[in-house]
């Protein structure tokens, strides 16, 4: 999968260059799934230019720079999956609308286990809490700031 998702991206980046707005010449993908499609440990990858380098953390599209920014504070090594996929909606419903209209909606957060074949979805009423989380968050800096 991680050499034909290669091609893929590079087959789609070769085609919409002239499209895309200087800088972003390359497509780029996030490809997750188990080693060995059925079985294996989760594996993640960053998708550009026709090459995939593994990653265990990285934040693509267009809200990105704001994302990154924030998930670097909550990043962290040794989270479990639920955690991270926890910091994952935060992170997104922080960006969203507010701070870049382009990235708006319920975030979407997908978990894949080591050895399970199963895509599980992050859970409405836990997506909902982090919504209100960064909304509390965010009405919260100016105090934070002693403002």
């Amino acid at each position: 999968m991680k050499l034909i998702t290669e091609d893929i991206v590079d087959d789609l980046s070769d085609r919409y260059k002239g499209r895309l707005e200087p800088g972003e010449e390359q497509i780029e993908a996030i490809l997750g799934g188990l080693e060995y499609l059925n079985s294996g440990n989760a594996k993640l990858y960053h998708v550009i230019g026709g090459y995939a380098e593994r990653i265990r953390f990285l934040c693509i599209g267009h809200g990105s720079p704001y994302a990154t920014s924030i998930s670097k504070f909550v990043y962290r090594q040794d989270a479990s999956i639920e955690e991270m996929a926890k910091m994952i909606a935060f992170t997104i419903s922080w960006v969203a609308e507010d701070i870049d209209a382009s990235v708006g909606g319920k975030p979407q957060v997908l978990i894949v286990k080591n050895e399970n074949p199963s895509v599980e979805t992050l859970e409405d009423d836990i997506i909902e809490e982090m919504e209100g989380k960064a909304k509390e968050t965010k009405s919260n800096l100016k105090s934070i700031f002693g403002l």
